[in-house]
């Protein structure tokens, strides 16, 4: 099986329920419902990006 990297960012200032941890089991569900794994998750933190 081919092996894909996925990166999110997203506005921590959204009051979402759940928070980070709530957005991370969405995405991992995401994947697994459509036949992936998700072989590591990696929490950066803040950030400021140079864009």
């Amino acid at each position: 099986m081919r092996e894909y990297e996925l990166t999110v960012v997203y506005d921590l200032a959204v009051a979402e329920a759940g928070g980070q941890d709530a957005s991370v089991a969405h995405l991992t569900n995401l994947v697994e419902t459509r036949g992936g794994q998700v072989l590591k998750v990696d929490h950066w933190g803040r950030r400021r990006l140079a864009y």
